[in-house]
Formats: C-alpha cells, structure tokens, sequence
C-alpha cells in the first residue's frame, strides 16, 4: 500500500459544474438540489469547507474504481436487490473561478480537500443510498488545533494534480460494512501505511478464523477483530478498556483510575503522531461489553485541541496531590478536546475529553492505541523513567552554581511541578532541532554550537525518546520548554538500570552519565543555552 489515494490516478470523469460559493450559494440547497438529503455526514463536510473559505466547488462524475468497485461485488454477492453505483467528487477551492479551465491556474494553497460520494442504486428504492466514501479535508486553521497524524495526499481534479495534507475520512454503507471498518481505515491510513479497502479487511479477518459476520442486523467488527488487522498489516498496538461493572452511571473509583490510564494512552499516541481506533456502548444495549459483536460505536482519534489557560494542572498541584503522587505534570493536562472522525457525523469533530467518561449512558471505553514499531519502551513509561533521570541529576548538581533558569527547573523538581512532554524521533531530527532552536535571553548569542552538535551526532544514532521538561506557566504560554531528557527507545527498562538514559540537555548544560547504564555520577559540558527554547513541532 502507498500512500497516493487509488483515486488519485487519472479517471476518466466528466466535468458537471463549477460552483462559484459565495452569496447567494447556500450548502443546504445545494444538498437538495442534488438529492444528497440521505448523505447524513454531507453537511460536516460542506461546513468544513465553508469554515476554510471555499469560494468554488467543483463536481466531477468520475468512474467507479478500485475500492469502490470491490464494494459493489461484495454488494452483488451479499445484496440480491443491489443494481450500480455511481461516484460524485466534489473538490472544494479558496479561489474563485467559474470555468473549468481556470482550474489549471489553481495551485496547492488553493485546494482544500475533496470528497468522493457513493450512490448505490437498489431494486424498490427510487433514491441512490449515499454516502462519503472517501475525503480528505485540509485541517482546520483555528490555534491550538494540533493533529500530528496528518498524511500528504496528491489528487487529481480535472488532469491537475493536488498535493494536500489530511486525515482520510470514510463512511460505512451499513450493508457490507460498519462503522468499525470505516474508524479502521481511516485510522490504518493515517499510520502511513497506506489505505485499505473494506474487502482486504474482510479478507484478514478470514484468514485469521475470525470472519465479518454480515446479518440482517449490521453489528459490525468487535475490538479484537480490529486488532487482529492492525497486528496482521503489522501495525504495533495498545489495547486498554474499561467496562462499566456496578450497573448504574457511576464508575467504580477503579474503574475510574482505568479510565485516566486510557486517557493518558490516547494523549501520548496522537502527541506523538499516532492514530487511536476507540469505541464505545451504552446502556441501552443488552451486551455491554465490547468485543463480544454488540451494538455500539467506533472513531478515529486523530489530533487534539490544547487550552493554554486550562485552571487544572495549577489546581492539582495547588489544591490537590496530583503530581505530589505521579512526580510531575503531564501536557496531556492542557488537552481540552480529542480530533476525531465519526464516520455517521463527519470529520475532524471536536470530542471533548470528559465528555465519554461523564456520560451516564456510557457502559464501556475500548480504546486501541497504534505506537512506533520502532520503539521497545511505551510512550506511557518513558516520562516514568525520564522523571525519575531528573531526579537524580537535579539531585548531584544542587551544589553547582548555576543560573535562574535552572534554579527555576531545580525548585519545580521539588516542588513536584515541573511539566514533562514527550516526543518521538530519530536522532537526525533531533539534532536538526538542536541546531535551529536559540534561547531567550539573547536569541543571537545562545544558541548550540556546531562543534557541540557535531559532538553529539555519534550519541544520537537509532530512534529516541525525547522528553521536554518545562514549566507550569512557561510550557502553555510560551510553548517553551527549558530543556530535553533523551532516551533510547530500542532498550527494555531493567529495575535500578539507566541503559535507556543518554543525556539531558538543562538550562546552561549538558548532562551526561559518567558509566553507561548508572546515575551515580555525572557529568556536565556547556550547551550555550541558559534559558528556554521553543518546543519540537512534531511532523511525523
């Protein structure tokens, strides 16, 4: 698989219409108009485009192809009343022009996405069953919308080519398919692995003796089945779930611990740039546990929104003994709300983190986290191990003289404050990190040096775990950060072994173990930073 949609490649279409969008456009008449009424996710996706600032539209029938050609024979062998389909793309643009020909003037900032509607045509009704087969939407352009999981596509519109960066987002046809393939294939895309058909899904599930049972009753994939695709296409995942035991709307105070561990996974694959498949039931349904092909409901976690002026992590470390029992604060605290797509509604929804976990009606979270197939330690463990490292670092440098900004980072230790966010890189990325960020004070004079860097380029071979270590106040207003834990990511945790820990890089210094593998002794090199720097952007 790759990562170029299959409907990418040259189709032979016809050109229906070019939309100019402004006044007196409307979305809602354009869906009647062409008998989309039944399309339910539509609307999301004409809004998204609107909130972008489309000024044309333009709609295309193109050939039925590739996936959605596999879906029709599944819909032949399975729909004795199913007759065709036909495809529609729409293909939204912040330019404005009215004939196809100015296409060709349009460049990639003037794309904003695409979507691609099936209409499947039945013997009885006298209307097509539409729905969104595939779309890419660019990612809203509001601050503090952050999704690292984006993939870059290339799409063709009308003989020129597009390159646009987005989430792949489908909807189920409730026939042949549920809402868990359509939350799987958009979460498999974007891995990077490239996107794959319903049918191949099906396919693994069969191999694997645990086939897609179709009934009168769509009841869709269970959570293990999902599994079972991601670990066959070789994609490393993480399952924790929750189910609701005592009966009525509260979780039991375990049950609830259970829910913050599922919290802290979603935070730490999508931060990181790693997509989470997640479903859910209610208590409407007779099964609530999820895996045993009950009813409920699947999404892909793709980004998240971030509140800089969030009151909880000052209150749980004010009021509270939040980070007195964990060692520090987590930036997953300023997370306010999961981007995801609900293949029902439509995409890159805001999901607002408490809002499952308070929900009375909820009986039971699934949550399957995919992580680097590179990396041993998990994404949960390392700011574990890297705030215990700090520890003991802080601990051997209190008699050093040092500067405001690490006696700032020393008093944070103690006081059990001190934030901690996690990024996952190649060494060269990394390095290419080190070489552009400069500090604070004096933005021309502290900066790495390149002997230094050069220094640390036979350190940083492989992949690593690189923990920002910041400040309550400075981490959410300044996105700054006061320095980096470094750790391998291909070597198992052993008790009372540092094997992970390479160095840290502080306010003023680097920090570097004396003996591989033992904390006991270090030692320090300038760095020719000695206030804070800029955050890693993560670009997976």
């Amino acid at each position: 698989m790759n990562n170029i949609l299959r409907f990418s490649k040259p189709l032979e279409f016809t050109i229906t219409r070019v939309f100019p969008t402004n006044q007196p456009f409307s979305n809602f008449d354009f869906i009647l108009e062409n008998e989309y009424s039944n399309c339910q996710s539509l609307p999301r996706i004409l809004s998204q485009a609107r909130q972008l600032g489309f000024q044309t539209l333009v709609d295309e029938s193109i050939r039925c192809v590739g996936f959605a050609e596999e879906e029709d024979k599944d819909f032949k062998q399975y729909e004795k009343n199913f007759i065709a389909s036909k495809l529609q793309r729409l293909s939204f643009f912040r330019k404005s022009f009215k004939t196809v020909q100015e296409i060709q003037q349009c460049d990639d900032n003037d794309f904003l996405g695409y979507a691609i509607l099936k209409g499947n045509q039945f013997s009885g009704r006298a209307e097509e069953e539409w729905n969104i087969f595939e779309s890419v939407i660019r990612p809203s352009e509001k601050p503090n919308n952050y999704n690292h999981t984006t993939i870059s596509y290339e799409v063709l519109v009308y003989s020129k080519c597009f390159k646009i960066s987005g989430n792949l987002y489908c909807a189920q046809n409730a026939r042949t398919n549920s809402c868990a393939h359509a939350a799987l294939r958009s979460v498999i895309a974007a891995t990077g692995v490239g996107d794959i058909s319903y049918a191949e899904i099906n396919s693994i599930l069969k191999r694997k003796k645990s086939p897609f049972k179709r009934r009168k009753e769509l009841k869709g994939l269970s959570v293990k089945q999902v599994k079972k695709v991601l670990d066959d296409i070789g994609i490393r995942c993480k399952l924790d779930y929750v189910t609701k035991t005592s009966g009525g709307v509260s979780w039991t105070e375990k049950e609830y611990q259970e829910l913050m561990w599922i919290q802290n996974r979603i935070y730490k694959s999508i931060e990181v740039g790693y997509p989470v498949f997640m479903a859910f039931t209610w208590k409407e349904e007779k099964e609530p546990a999820f895996g045993k092909e009950t009813e409920g409901h699947a999404i892909a976690i793709l980004g998240h929104t971030f509140s800089d002026d969030t009151w909880v992590p000052r209150a749980a470390t004010q009021y509270f003994t939040v980070s007195r029992d964990v060692g520090y604060v987590s930036s997953e605290e300023w997370t306010s709300a999961y981007i995801g797509h609900d293949e029902s509604l439509g995409s890159n929804y805001h999901i607002p983190r408490w809002y499952l976990i308070n929900n009375p009606n909820i009986t039971s979270i699934h949550v399957l986290a995919t992580l680097p197939n590179e990396s041993i330690l998990d994404p949960i463990q390392v700011e574990v191990i890297a705030i215990f490292c700090l520890y003991k670092i802080i601990a051997q440098l209190k008699s050093m003289n040092k500067n405001p900004w690490f006696n700032r980072l020393e008093g944070a230790v103690e006081k059990r404050t001190v934030v901690l966010r996690s990024v996952f890189l190649s060494g060269e990325k990394y390095l290419d990190h080190l070489v552009k960020i400069r500090g604070w004070n004096d933005k021309k004079s502290e900066y790495i040096n390149s002997t230094t860097i050069e220094s640390l380029r036979k350190e940083l071979k492989g992949v690593f775990w690189i923990i920002e270590v910041s400040l309550q106040e400075l981490f959410p207003t300044n996105r700054r950060k006061l320095g980096e834990i470094v750790l391998k990511a291909n070597i198992p945790i052993k008790k009372g072994d540092y094997s992970n820990f390479v160095f840290a890089r502080l306010p003023g210094m680097f920090v570097s173990p004396e003996v591989r593998g033992e904390l006991t002794d270090v030692r320090t090199t300038p760095s020719g930073i000695i206030s804070h720097t800029e955050l890693i952007e993560v670009h997976r």
